[in-house]
């Protein structure tokens, strides 16, 4: 409420943004779309281009988990033509990773593996980017029923998140998932919805 009545469409944004992962792990999916819609209507042409990237990726997530495949697919070519040019890779690397999960989860095996190996490196700036990594590929190997190279994935993640609670979680879900036999339409629920929830 303070930062609408202030005008902080930055701080608002991402305020905002928390609150929709929050929903979502709490299982209140429904929620999360409503917020997120709510965010998309009103900030549209508001706000710089890399936040509405941020903004639209968050979408694609919720539609995601909602099974919506075909919207996610479509949300995020849209706004990668719209930052065909842009010249932060960080967002780049996370619409592509989320959009190869995404076209794996619709059977589009060789498209996610190969657009996930296109997506940038970001040496040195977050651990975090390379456990996200990791744990994309490793679904999208699963997806495509390489289930070695998903447990590669687990191994290596399971050797550097034993203090990072969230990835922790995440890499035994995913080791999980390995283990017994998953629909993957519950690949995106695995990575984004608390296991409470689940």
């Amino acid at each position: 409420t303070t930062l609408r009545i202030v005008d902080d469409l930055r701080g608002l944004v991402a305020t905002e943004s928390l609150r929709v992962s929050c929903w979502l792990w709490l299982g209140r999916i429904e929620a999360a779309r409503q917020l997120i819609d709510q965010v998309i209507k009103s900030l549209e042409g508001k706000i710089p281009e890399r936040q509405w990237g941020y903004r639209l990726k968050k979408l694609a997530i919720v539609q995601l988990v909602q099974g919506q495949i075909t919207d996610a697919i479509a949300n995020l070519r849209d706004i990668l033509k719209i930052l065909l040019v842009t010249t932060q890779p960080m967002l780049v690397f996370e619409l592509k990773s989320t959009l190869a999960l995404a076209l794996s989860l619709a059977g589009d095996h060789s498209a996610a593996r190969q657009l996930l190996i296109d997506t940038p490196l970001i040496d040195g700036l977050s651990r975090w980017v390379e456990f996200d990594r990791l744990l994309f590929e490793g679904y999208i190997s699963l997806a495509r029923g390489d289930s070695a190279q998903a447990q590669s994935c687990v191994d290596q993640l399971l050797t550097r998140v034993q203090n990072y609670p969230f990835y922790n979680n995440t890499a035994h879900r995913l080791d999980d998932a390995i283990r017994h036999t998953t629909p993957i339409e519950t690949f995106p629920r695995r990575l984004w919805v608390g296991e409470a929830a689940f």
